[in-house]
């Protein structure tokens, strides 16, 4: 939800967050937002529950999570620090029900970008980020390759100390770590 926050309009307030084990987002949620440099162009921002939410069956957050990506021209998936084995199951069940409802509808078309975002990632890598993705298990390149007409991957540094992390939404852009702000404007670019 931060994330999509800093997309709206650079600012930390908006999509509700939380840093607690309660999600603030249920379902999905939108926020629309004139394209910075397309006139007449509404963009939609789409955040959705998380896929460990307490409290909620697991094949809930697969099906939030594979809706958004079949109504998205932008798939962001977001984890924490680096690609784990764990996060990568997660994200093959959601292709797996991507691809479940893209069949049952007769829709095959590969649906737009898929962005791996690796948040507070602190680690060196000793490839390109783009590298590290395709180390993943061959099937799931595959399936990353039959869905989307691109992926990639986007390391995050940690956007600012754990005093302003737990309230966030109380601060400004220019409050955050130089390097993520750097780092956060090459993204922003990218999507733009």
């Amino acid at each position: 939800s931060s994330l999509m926050n800093l997309l709206h309009s650079r600012r930390l307030s908006g999509f509700q967050t939380g840093h607690y084990l309660d999600p603030q987002t249920h379902g999905v949620w939108v926020w629309p937002k004139p394209h910075p440099r397309k006139q007449g162009v509404t963009v939609l921002l789409v955040d959705s529950e998380g896929l460990d939410s307490p409290n909620v069956p697991q094949h809930y957050g697969w099906l939030v999570a594979a809706v958004t990506v079949l109504m998205s021209d932008v798939f962001m998936y977001q984890t924490r620090a680096s690609i784990e084995q764990s996060s990568a199951e997660r994200l093959d069940m959601i292709l797996k029900v991507v691809e479940q409802l893209g069949r049952s509808s007769g829709n095959k078309a590969k649906v737009g970008i898929f962005m791996w975002l690796l948040r507070d990632h602190q680690l060196q890598m000793k490839r390109s980020p783009k590298e590290e993705l395709e180390r993943l298990a061959p099937e799931q390149i595959a399936a990353l390759r039959r869905n989307f007409a691109e992926y990639d991957c986007v390391p995050l540094p940690r956007p600012a100390s754990d005093d302003i992390i737990a309230c966030l939404d109380r601060h400004s852009f220019h409050e955050l770590k130089p390097d993520f702000q750097e780092e956060f404007i090459v993204f922003e670019r990218r999507l733009w």
